[in-house]
């Protein structure tokens, strides 16, 4: 449910899809475009649609981070579940971008597995 963009700004932006909470009044958008939150809504094409529609959620795309390292415009990147994603960038530079959080409980994790293999780990109640 992410989307993730590259720019010639030299930015790369991560999206995710989130549903839409909507009122009963509020008309629905139709169109491509208008799923996304982009666009107007062109009142011929809502008619053959709108059926169509009525069991579809609308959606909308939010920003949720903002890769910003290069200084040229980003040419590729590459996504890696577990291990973060991968940009290149005219500016001849390759970056991988990791998860701080989940990086961060990886090593609190590692530490006390390690600490408890040892006998250096104490619980104290």
């Amino acid at each position: 449910r992410q989307l993730i963009s590259c720019s010639e700004d030299g930015s790369v932006r991560i999206w995710e899809l989130r549903e839409k909470q909507q009122l009963a009044a509020e008309p629905l958008p139709t169109g491509f475009f208008n799923m996304w939150g982009f666009g107007r809504v062109n009142k011929q094409a809502s008619q053959p649609v709108k059926k169509q529609q009525e069991n579809t959620t609308p959606c909308s795309l939010e920003l949720i981070g903002d890769l910003i390292g290069h200084s040229s415009s980003v040419e590729m990147f590459l996504h890696f579940e577990d291990h973060g994603l991968v940009t290149c960038s005219a500016d001849h530079l390759i970056i991988l971008w990791k998860n701080g959080e989940r990086e961060s409980g990886l090593r609190s994790l590692k530490l006390f597995q390690k600490l408890e293999e040892n006998g250096d780990l104490y619980l104290t109640v």
